[in-house]
């Protein structure tokens, strides 16, 4: 079995993601509140879904809680119950984020990543909120 090291692949599969997201996100019609914006956001995104990121991710569902933006992924070719360093995925994800001009982040949404493997097993989640672009 190959094994897939999350930092090597990471930079340019994350880097893809992060903007990607970013810009389907901003595209959501705007409300008058975070949560409202967030459901809304949630639904546009949804109905493209299951989306392959890249070639071992793929984006499965996008849900919302109050003005929580949950974005679950799986993961090909990762070890079986191997939990993941996300650390620099999510370093990568939110420069890009930040990078991309009015992102769901100003409008008080926050986004909650999660990956699993393809038997749902839980390997690494992180979050972007409007807090980490404050620096950029």
């Amino acid at each position: 079995m190959r094994r897939c090291d999350i930092t090597q692949k990471g930079s340019k599969m994350f880097k893809q993601t992060a903007v990607a997201l970013a810009l389907a996100f901003s595209f959501a019609v705007a409300h008058a509140t975070p949560a409202e914006y967030c459901q809304s956001l949630a639904a546009n995104v949804q109905k493209e879904l299951p989306s392959n990121q890249d070639e071992i991710t793929r984006l499965v569902t996008v849900s919302c809680d109050g003005t929580v933006l949950h974005a679950d992924f799986v993961v090909h070719d990762v070890p079986a119950g191997k939990n993941l360093d996300f650390s620099v995925a999510a370093a990568i994800v939110r420069k890009n984020v930040c990078n991309v001009p009015g992102t769901y982040l100003g409008k008080g949404v926050t986004s909650l990543y999660t990956y699993r493997d393809v038997n749902g097993n839980f390997i690494g989640q992180f979050t972007v909120g409007p807090g980490d672009c404050s620096n950029s």
